[in-house]
C-alpha cells in the first residue's frame, strides 16, 4: 500500500465563515489564558488571527511548490533576504509586504492562482500593502519589512 501525500490543492480552503470561527476561538483562548503574551496586539487579536488564517493557503502553496529546493538558494536568485521568505512561508504577518509575496509567487509559478486568492481576500491584501515595521512594533527585532 502506497501512501499519497495530501497537498494544499487536495484540501478545501478556509471560507470566510471558517476564518471568523477560528479567529473567535483563538481570541477566546487568548482572553482566558494567554492575554499577557499577546498584549501588544491590543484589541486586534481577532483581526490578526483572521489575516494569518486567510494567508495560510498562500504560505502552504509556496512551501509546497518550493518543494525540496533550499530557501537560501531561492533568496539568492531573487536577490531577497532569506529571512523575509521564511517569514512569508511561516505566515509572520507584518514582516513582509505585498511586493515580496507577488515576486515570490511569480518566481514559483503561482501568480495566476495568487491573483484569484487576492480577489477573494482583499482585506489581507490591503494589510500586506501596509505591513508593520520595527519602528511601529518593538517586538520585531529583525528590522523593517522587506
Amino acid at each position: 500500500m502506497t501512501r499519497r501525500r495530501i497537498g494544499y490543492a487536495d484540501r478545501a480552503p478556509f471560507g470566510p465563515e471558517d476564518t471568523e470561527r477560528i479567529a473567535e476561538l483563538v481570541s477566546e483562548a487568548v482572553e482566558h489564558g494567554l492575554a499577557g503574551a499577546f498584549s501588544e496586539l491590543g484589541g486586534r487579536i481577532r483581526e490578526v488571527v483572521a489575516e494569518v488564517v486567510s494567508f495560510a493557503p498562500v504560505a502552504v502553496a509556496c512551501r509546497h511548490k518550493r518543494g525540496w529546493r533550499r530557501l537560501d538558494v531561492i533568496a539568492r536568485k531573487m536577490r531577497r533576504p532569506q529571512q523575509a521568505l521564511f517569514d512569508l512561508e511561516s505566515c509572520r504577518m507584518g514582516m513582509f509586504d505585498l511586493d515580496l509575496v507577488e515576486r515570490y509567487v511569480a518566481f514559483l509559478g503561482l501568480d495566476g492562482w495568487f491573483q484569484e486568492w487576492c480577489h477573494e481576500h482583499p482585506g489581507v491584501v490591503l494589510s500586506l500593502m501596509n505591513p508593520a515595521t520595527a519602528d511601529e512594533d518593538p517586538s520585531h527585532d529583525r528590522g523593517p519589512a522587506v
